[in-house]
């Protein structure tokens, strides 16, 4: 399963989740490939994996920032209340 799309460095990677179950991979733990000619290479070097990751979690921050920005419904303060 395609978790994202990772442009690092002038090389795009991708995230999957894989669909079975593989030994020593957490379900909630995707695996890294470089995007190489339309081939997917996988990722062993975590000076690579880690910074990938560091640019999903900010793309997912920001893309979550801006779905509260502008989502129809409005958060309340159940302080306030």
């Amino acid at each position: 399963e395609q978790i994202a799309i990772v442009p690092l460095n002038g090389k795009d990677y991708v995230i999957l989740k894989p669909i079975t179950k593989i030994n020593g991979v957490g379900e909630d733990e995707g695996i890294v490939f470089e995007i190489v000619d339309d081939n997917l290479i996988l990722v062993q070097d975590f000076d690579i994996i880690d910074p990938v990751f560091d640019v999903y979690f900010s793309l997912l921050e920001i893309k979550c920032v801006t779905l509260l920005r502008f989502s129809p419904y409005k958060i309340i303060d159940r302080k306030r209340l």
